[in-house]
């Protein structure tokens, strides 16, 4: 019985069927699969030293079903053998720009069980999407966001369980958010967009530059070039 979200054996009760495991062993890597005691687990034995993909080792589940504007809240646990990295994300399924929230959503894990909730709303409908956890190995160079790179590249067990797709708040339609930078214009100068510099985002509708209404404030004569 698929729960919300499309997710099946997020308690892996049936083993790791429904999910997918993966790691490049074009590099030097040796990762096992597993699980224990109602727990996935990624046993990492060996990490490449000179590798710097933090997705190079996975456990994605990819038939996530989301709904337009439905909120959602993802929900799992997760500790490790020796403290470390991971990184969690939805991505794919033809979500609108790629991403439920985020690429980038890495913490630090360590033998301590840790309870994440993640709560996200997609602004399409999205079938087949992935949700992907990462094990590779995390560097400033490709991965940034004050990575602390002794935590970077650390071999031994992950493990994971309790994995749920849930409802999550009520969204509140928020109004939409126009942005723009100070722009100086000299004397004589006859090249200007009015909406130059000016961005504009919503909570629920793709919105563009053609869809904002500007109206003249100039004091006295309308603005207009050459600039004065």
């Amino acid at each position: 019985v698929k729960g919300l979200g499309g997710l099946v054996n997020g308690d892996f009760s049936d083993g790791l069927n429904g999910w997918t495991t993966w790691y490049d062993d074009s590099k030097g890597y040796d990762v096992e699969y597993g699980v224990e005691d109602g727990k996935a687990v990624i046993d990492i034995k060996e990490v490449d030293e000179n590798d710097n993909q933090w997705w190079a080792i996975q456990l994605a589940f990819k038939q996530i079903e989301l709904e337009a504007f439905e909120s959602y809240k993802l929900i799992f646990t997760v500790s490790a053998e020796n403290e470390r990295y991971i990184n969690y994300q939805i991505q794919g399924g033809n979500i609108p720009g790629g991403k439920a929230f985020g690429e980038k959503n890495a913490f630090i894990i360590n033998d301590t069980p840790q309870t994440i909730e993640k709560e996200f709303f997609v602004k399409g409908d999205a079938e087949g999407a992935e949700l992907q956890f990462a094990f590779g190995n995390f560097t400033l160079d490709m991965y940034g966001e004050d990575i602390n790179e002794e935590l970077g590249k650390v071999a031994g067990k992950v493990f994971i369980s309790n994995v749920q797709i849930v409802a999550g708040p009520e969204l509140e339609n928020q109004a939409p958010e126009l942005t723009a930078t100070d722009v100086y214009l000299l004397p004589g100068e006859e090249n200007f967009l009015i909406l130059q510099g000016v961005t504009v985002s919503d909570d629920r509708d793709m919105l563009t530059l053609d869809d904002v209404i500007y109206t003249d404030v100039s004091e006295g004569d309308e603005f207009k070039l050459p600039a004065v």
